[in-house]
C-alpha cells in the first residue's frame, strides 16, 4: 500500500527502473564513444588509398566514390580492425594461459551434477537406503585376511629338492595344509623286551613334531640300520671329495703348451748349438744363466783390478788417528769454511787497498741531510714516519677546511642563531668536560698498558696526559 501511494504502484516502480537501465546504458555508450573519439584523436595516421574508377566501385555494388573514399569511414573501419586484432590477441594469450594452468594443475575433483534431468542428481543421502551386506563373520574375515595378504608382496625363492632326496620329493608331494593337518601316527615296538607299561603309554600317545617321520612297516634290527648309516655316510664323505677335486681342478686351469713355428725350432737349434748348455730343462737353463752371469761379474772386477794400479800406503800414526765426529763433519767443516773465504775477502781487500789509493772528500752542505736517517738515526725511524703521516694528515684536513670554506662563500644564507640558556649551556659543558674526562683516562690506561718504546719522543705527550688526569680528577 505504502508503494502504491507512493509511486502508483508497481508498474510505475517498473517503469521508472527501465528508464533508468536505459539512461544507464545510453551514458555507458556516450562515454565508449568519447574514449574511442578521443583516441583516434591521439591516431595521426593518414593512410593513403589509391582512386577507384566509378566503373570498379560499380562493379562491387553500386557504391559512388565518394562514399567509398571518405576519410572517416576508412579511419573507422581500420581502428575497428585494430580493436578486433588486440581481442583477437588477448583471447589468445587467456587461452594459452588456461592451458598452462591445466597443464599445472592436472587435479579434477568429481562433482555431481545438479540438474533434474541428470542420470545422478544431487540429493540428501539420509533419504537413501542403505543396502546390507549378508556376509558371515567367516567370509568377512577372510575378506579381511585377503587385503591384509594384498601387502606382503615377498615371494620367497625355494630350492627344490635334487634328484637323490626321493623321501623329500615324497614328503614335498601332497599339498602343505593336507601334510601338516594330518595327525602324527602311533610310533611302533621297537624292541621285543620293552615292557609292558611302556608300550601302552607309547600306542596311546602321539608323537611330537620335533621327532623324525615314522615308519611302522620297517622290522630292521638297530645294527643293520646303523650299518646302512655307516655306509650312507661314506658315500657321501666319497662324493664330497670327488666335488671337491672336481672344483680343484676347475680353479687350476692347465696350461696347454703353444706351439712353436718353424722359425722358432730353428732359432732354439742354433742356440743351443752355440750353448750346450742351454739344451737341458728350464732349471737347467735357469742355473746356466746365473753362472754365466757370475763369470761375467768376475771378469769385470778382475778388469778393474788391472786398471787401477794405485794402492796407497797409509803410515802407522795415520792408522792410530781416531775418526772424525758427525760434528766435526758438518759444523766443523763449515766453520773451517767460513774461515777460509772470510780469510780470502780480506786479503782481497787489502789488495784493493793498496792498489785504488784515491779517498774522496765529501762536502757536508748545512741544512742538507737524509730523510730517513738510517745511518746516523736508525732507533727513531717509526717515529720520524708517524710523524710525518700525523703533518700530511694535518695538510690533508687543513686544505679540505679551506675547499668546504670556499664552498660555503656562495651560500649568501645566514641563519639566525640565537643564544641559548643558562641551563642549556651549563649541560652541555657538563657532557663536554665528562667526553673529556673519558677520553684522557682511555688514553692514560692505554699509556699504562702499552709503554713507550722510545722515551726522549713522548715525554711531552706523557705530560700531557698527566695533566689531562689531573684535571679530569679534579673535575670529578
Amino acid at each position: 500500500q505504502y508503494l502504491q501511494s507512493a509511486g502508483g504502484g508497481h508498474k510505475d516502480i517498473y517503469q521508472r527502473q527501465l528508464a533508468w537501465q536505459r539512461r544507464k546504458e545510453d551514458a555507458i555508450e556516450s562515454r565508449r564513444l568519447e574514449l574511442e573519439k578521443e583516441k583516434e584523436m591521439d591516431c595521426t595516421f593518414r593512410p593513403m588509398t589509391s582512386h577507384r574508377n566509378d566503373s570498379l566501385l560499380g562493379e562491387l555494388g553500386g557504391l559512388s566514390s565518394s562514399g567509398m573514399l571518405n576519410e572517416e569511414g576508412v579511419v573507422r573501419r581500420l581502428y575497428g580492425y585494430g580493436v578486433e586484432q588486440k581481442k583477437q590477441r588477448q583471447s589468445q594469450l587467456r587461452e594459452r594461459l588456461n592451458q598452462e594452468i591445466r597443464r599445472i594443475c592436472t587435479f579434477k575433483p568429481q562433482v555431481n551434477p545438479s540438474g533434474r534431468r541428470d542420470p545422478t542428481p544431487v540429493r540428501s543421502r539420509y533419504l537413501d537406503i542403505t543396502p546390507r551386506k549378508n556376509v558371515s563373520m567367516e567370509e568377512s574375515q577372510l575378506m579381511r585376511e585377503e587385503k591384509e595378504l594384498l601387502q606382503c608382496t615377498f615371494k620367497p625363492r625355494v630350492n627344490k629338492p635334487s634328484s637323490d632326496m626321493q623321501v623329500a620329493k615324497e614328503y614335498l608331494s601332497e599339498p602343505a595344509w593336507l601334510r601338516l593337518s594330518r595327525p602324527r601316527p602311533v610310533s611302533p615296538q621297537v624292541s621285543v623286551d620293552s615292557s609292558a607299561d611302556t608300550t601302552k603309554d607309547r600306542e596311546g600317545r602321539p608323537r611330537p613334531a620335533s621327532a623324525p617321520k615314522s615308519r611302522p612297516n620297517t622290522s630292521v634290527s638297530s645294527e643293520s640300520s646303523f650299518d646302512a648309516f655307516l655306509e650312507r655316510q661314506e658315500q657321501f664323505v666319497r662324493k664330497m671329495e670327488l666335488h671337491m677335486e672336481q672344483k680343484r681342478q676347475e680353479a687350476c686351469p692347465s696350461h696347454t703348451r703353444s706351439l712353436l713355428s718353424e722359425r722358432s725350432k730353428r732359432l732354439i737349434d742354433k742356440k743351443r748349438k752355440k750353448d750346450p748348455a742351454m739344451a737341458g730343462s728350464f732349471l737347467d737353463r735357469l742355473e746356466a744363466m746365473v753362472e754365466k752371469r757370475e763369470r761375467a761379474h768376475k771378469e769385470r772386477q778382475s778388469k778393474a783390478e788391472e786398471e787401477h794400479s794405485f794402492k796407497p800406503k797409509i803410515n802407522r800414526v795415520s792408522r792410530e788417528l781416531r775418526g772424525r765426529s758427525w760434528h766435526e763433519m758438518s759444523y766443523g767443516d763449515m766453520t773451517r769454511q767460513g774461515e777460509a773465504q772470510l780469510t780470502v775477502r780480506r786479503d782481497v781487500e787489502y789488495r784493493n787497498t793498496s792498489l785504488y789509493t784515491y779517498r774522496p772528500q765529501l762536502n757536508a752542505l748545512p741544512g742538507v741531510e737524509s730523510r730517513l736517517k738510517i745511518s746516523s738515526d736508525p732507533l727513531n725511524y717509526l717515529a720520524r714516519v708517524e710523524h710525518e703521516q700525523r703533518r700530511a694528515q694535518q695538510e690533508q684536513s687543513r686544505t679540505a677546511q679551506e675547499l668546504r670554506e670556499k664552498e660555503l662563500e656562495e651560500c649568501t644564507f645566514q641563519p639566525l642563531i640565537h643564544e641559548a640558556p643558562e641551563f642549556v649551556k651549563r649541560i652541555a659543558q657538563t657532557h663536554k668536560r665528562k667526553k673529556m674526562v673519558e677520553a684522557m683516562r682511555k688514553q692514560a690506561s692505554i699509556e699504562n698498558v702499552h709503554p713507550d718504546w722510545n722515551s726522549s719522543v713522548a715525554v711531552e705527550e706523557k705530560k700531557k696526559v698527566t695533566v689531562g688526569v689531573r684535571r679530569a680528577n679534579s673535575f670529578a
